[in-house]
């Protein structure tokens, strides 16, 4: 972790997780929330007096039914962010982000969103690349039916259940958040903020519809044999 904030001062921490601990006695948190954090599986957003916590399960690139989620909190306070995180490649871009010399320093209100705006810009990309995915399984199940197709269409449904339910509790904690309640963000950051939630809303009904889209190719196979 990096050093603590000093009065007066906005810092942005970055804490191992291993650390987790460390950092709610920092912030003099509700025990609970330590629990919360490492036992949720959703996203999950809270207001507490004079801060707020963002809790995240980001799923593994990789799309691995099995592959364990990436866990990053966020702390928020008027004057300090700090991220409690598993090694991430969202996190590291970010830090990469910072350090930076040849651009303009971050300033402090632009951190979180510029966080949340490099976690979901993508994800658009994926969800098409998926989408061609699922085309070419059904032309391969339209021309030859293969049990291995018929897996496939098995794992993707699961791939897309787990987006479902990630992308549903971030929508959810990133509205709680637009809440303000603690009056830490700016007109503009919620703008901003606004325009993530609305992007991961559409990325939501991007998975429901490749879902349905699953369901058809399924129900083809079967129609077939």
């Amino acid at each position: 972790a990096k050093a603590a904030p000093q009065p007066g001062t906005k810092s942005v921490l970055f804490i191992e997780w291993n650390a987790l601990s460390e950092a709610v006695d920092r912030f003099s948190l509700d025990r609970r929330l330590l629990h919360e954090n490492t036992e949720s599986a959703a996203n999950h957003f809270e207001s507490h007096a004079e801060m707020d916590c963002l809790s995240l399960n980001i799923p593994d690139a990789s799309d691995e039914i099995e592959a364990n989620p990436t866990r990053v909190s966020i702390f928020i306070t008027e004057s300090c962010l700090a991220f409690v995180h598993q090694p991430s490649r969202a996190v590291d871009a970010l830090v990469a982000r910072m350090d930076d010399a040849s651009s303009d320093p971050l300033p402090f209100e632009q951190v979180l969103n510029t966080f949340l705006n490099r976690l979901t810009a993508k994800d658009g990309e994926k969800l098409e690349d998926m989408e061609e995915s699922i085309a070419l399984l059904e032309d391969a199940i339209a021309e030859d039916e293969k049990e291995e197709d018929l897996q496939k269409v098995s794992a993707l449904r699961k791939v897309l259940l787990k987006k479902k339910r990630y992308y549903e509790s971030l929508q959810d904690a990133l509205e709680d958040m637009e809440e303000n309640e603690n009056a830490f963000y700016t007109q503009q950051q919620l703008r901003s903020l606004r325009i993530i939630t609305n992007r991961v809303n559409r990325q939501f009904h991007s998975v429901l519809n490749l879902r349905d889209y699953v369901t058809q190719v399924r129900e083809s196979y079967q129609a077939q044999m």
